[in-house]
């Protein structure tokens, strides 16, 4: 067996194992995931792990410091970026040299987009990640943006991929185990330039043979009118029986439409002589306004049924698993309602999803897929105004197909940023180096695996990007009750909250306000998945019923006065509160109405000296010591009193018994 050393120089070239000097590790190739959050059949690429680090220092389609010639050098090597913008390509960017690592995670600012060609993959172990590539028409060719040709161990993740004219993100016809994932896939030329000459607003075209395998997972696609995606074995079932195995979940599908051939369908396999096999497993489609329902052949009709359509079946040689796939947020309860299988074998349809080992995913509902996807999905390290303008039109339900970038602005100016100091130039900041206790003027420990996980210094500082997420939720509250958790927790992102919240005994929950607006505990606790912080307080209001003890002793208990304070500075009490019912002369007592005439509260209390200049009393109800309103009533009796104040008896018109107070405010001049 071959092995390569890492001492203080790299001296060979990937092979078989990763052995780290000085650290007694040893890493077999595609033992471990290409970063922690790679999953599917590309998840084992070793990419540029352990070899030399390219740095592009320019904008230029090529020459020394461009993109291009970190590309086309040999050997494994991690492509970092010193820029950040636009680099128009004046011809394809074709990696045909394996153990290549794109990190466009690193670029400043808003990071880097290619314009003019697209991106070709023909090689092993090839990563790219945080990239955005957007050809447009101004070639005037059939330009795909991303197109993986063959190659095996290749990961695409969290690209940006728009305004292609052939398909937008293709893999086909011999790649061997890929992954696509996290990818924005938009908005693909329809009526352009495209050599047909036939409107031509493709998504993606997915074919292979002989047992490639493909994962496709949380990706949005939108504004493609079809192949979303087309799948399809290359040679005939008898040439190769193995064909093509395409696992396809967790996607968000929005706004796909007819073509001239009028096929309705998302997605389709036309291939009526390959072997081809595929979970479609939890994707949401979004009816967008280019969307139609279509009219296609189902075998339990003699004729054609109108409805979405989200795959039309062509070949007996397919075997599928359709499950758990939503139509606008709802589930079909027949999960073969809008899967077109008039041609397919009566093996077709299988009832559990088919076999995917080594490219396992971690599966998602649709709803929270697409929650997940809409955050996430595409160059969103730094989403730029295109993909927020792609995203924010499926939350909204806008957008629309179309021929060309020009109609959206084209390529938005990127906003520019400064790269981290790198004094030895190998991929890692200065500011790295030093909290990790490397020598930020050494390039040889960025190959050196420091806490033994079999990924280099390298690798750990470019996965950053996948570290876990967390937002600050803060919960407060007023009154008296217990609440859990209180202050500020930082939530783990795409979850969900908890709040509990347990009243003082006499005090019930008033008010749930979230975000500063009125809401309910259960809306909190039903909050997710969180994808921005949020603010929640929980008012306590007292509870003010006959059936809760005397009112004084808990109003005294918990620290209430019975008089509101002095508003208008004359050093005279504003209100009075009396108990029902009884003399006004106990004044400092108050209960909930317990003196009653035929149900009809009745009321005692003193009215001001009439005489007295400017001298009035206002009648007030409350049942929770809070909110009060004008109590309506009739005198039923009265007499003089101390200096000729009058006690009244009054029958009160507009109160319920049994649970409101009264208080009254006697107003001066």
């Amino acid at each position: 067996m071959t092995f390569r050393f890492h001492f203080t120089t790299f001296l060979r070239a990937p092979l078989a194992c990763v052995l780290m000097a000085g650290m007694g590790h040893s890493v077999a190739e595609g033992a471990i995931e290409a970063f922690p959050t790679a999953q599917g059949f590309g998840r084992f690429s070793v990419g540029g792990r352990g070899g030399v680090v390219h740095h592009v220092t320019n904008l230029a389609d090529s020459g020394p410091g461009s993109l291009r010639a970190a590309v086309e050098s040999a050997g494994a090597r991690t492509v970092v970026f010193r820029v950040d913008g636009t680099i128009r390509l004046l011809s394809p960017l074709r990696v045909r040299n394996s153990y290549l690592t794109i990190a466009g995670q690193t670029a400043p600012g808003e990071g880097i987009c290619l314009s003019g060609y697209g991106l070709i993959i023909e090689a092993n172990h090839v990563i790219v990640r945080y990239l955005r590539v957007r050809p447009g028409d101004i070639a005037q060719a059939d330009v795909d943006g991303i197109h993986v040709m063959s190659g095996t161990d290749i990961m695409l993740d969290h690209c940006s991929v728009s305004w292609g004219v052939d398909e937008t993100l293709s893999v086909t016809p011999d790649p061997t185990r890929v992954s696509v994932q996290w990818c924005l896939i938009a908005e693909s030329l329809n009526q352009s330039v495209h050599s047909s000459g036939n409107a031509h607003g493709k998504g993606s075209l997915i074919r292979g043979r002989n047992g490639a395998r493909y994962s496709f997972h949380h990706n949005l696609f939108a504004h493609h009118v079809d192949r979303v995606p087309q799948i399809n074995g290359m040679d005939s079932a008898s040439v190769d029986p193995d064909g093509v195995m395409l696992d396809f979940r967790n996607n968000v599908i929005y706004n796909w439409g007819d073509v001239a051939d009028s096929y309705e369908a998302a997605g389709a396999n036309r291939n009526s002589d390959a072997v081809a096999k595929y979970n479609f497993i939890g994707n949401q489609y979004l009816v967008g306004p280019d969307t139609l329902p279509g009219f296609l052949p189902v075998p339990q009709f003699p004729g054609y049924a109108l409805r979405y359509w989200i795959f039309e079946e062509l070949c007996p040689h397919a075997s599928a698993h359709f499950g758990q796939n939503a139509l606008n947020g709802t589930v079909w309860a027949d999960p073969w309602t809008p899967v077109s299988s008039a041609h397919a074998s009566a093996s077709y349809k299988q009832s559990l999803p088919l076999a995917i080992p080594g490219g396992e995913i971690l599966t998602d509902t649709a709803d929270l897929a697409t929650v997940k996807v809409l955050a996430k999905a595409g160059a969103s390290w730094r989403r730029d105004t295109a993909d927020l303008r792609v995203v924010e039109g499926v939350r909204n339900g806008t957008g629309y197909m179309i021929d060309s970038q020009s109609e959206v602005g084209g390529w938005p100016a990127l906003q520019s940023g400064v790269a981290p100091l790198d004094s030895d130039a190998d991929g890692v900041p200065d500011s790295i180096e030093l909290s990790w206790g490397l020598n930020p003027f050494s390039a040889a420990d960025r190959n050196f695996d420091r806490d033994g996980d079999g990924r280099t210094n390298l690798e750990e500082w470019l996965n950053q990007v996948d570290l876990p997420v967390f937002y600050p939720v803060t919960v407060t509250q007023q009154g008296s009750g217990n609440v859990s958790p209180l202050g500020e927790q930082l939530v783990p992102e795409f979850s969900t909250v908890t709040v509990s919240a347990s009243p003082a005994t006499y005090w019930e929950l008033d008010e749930v306000f979230l975000d500063s607006q009125p809401s309910s505990l259960m809306a909190v606790n039903n909050l997710g998945p969180v994808t921005e912080p949020h603010q929640v307080h929980l008012t306590f209001k007292p509870m003010v019923t006959v059936e809760h003890g005397t009112p004084l002793e808990w109003l005294t208990g918990h620290g209430l006065s019975l008089d509101t304070a002095d508003p208008n500075g004359n050093g005279l009490r504003a209100w009075q509160e009396y108990r029902v019912g009884l003399s006004p002369h106990s004044s400092r007592q108050l209960v909930s109405i317990n003196d009653v005439e035929n149900a009809v509260p009745l009321l005692r209390f003193i009215q001001p000296e009439p005489t007295r200049a400017g001298a009035a009393s206002i009648l007030q109800k409350s049942d929770n010591l809070r909110d009060w309103d004008d109590a309506t009533y009739e005198i039923l009796s009265s007499q003089t009193v101390e200096e000729g104040a009058q006690e009244l008896l009054v029958r009160v018109t507009n109160a319920a018994p049994g649970a409101c107070f009264f208080r009254v405010k006697f107003d001066f001049d």
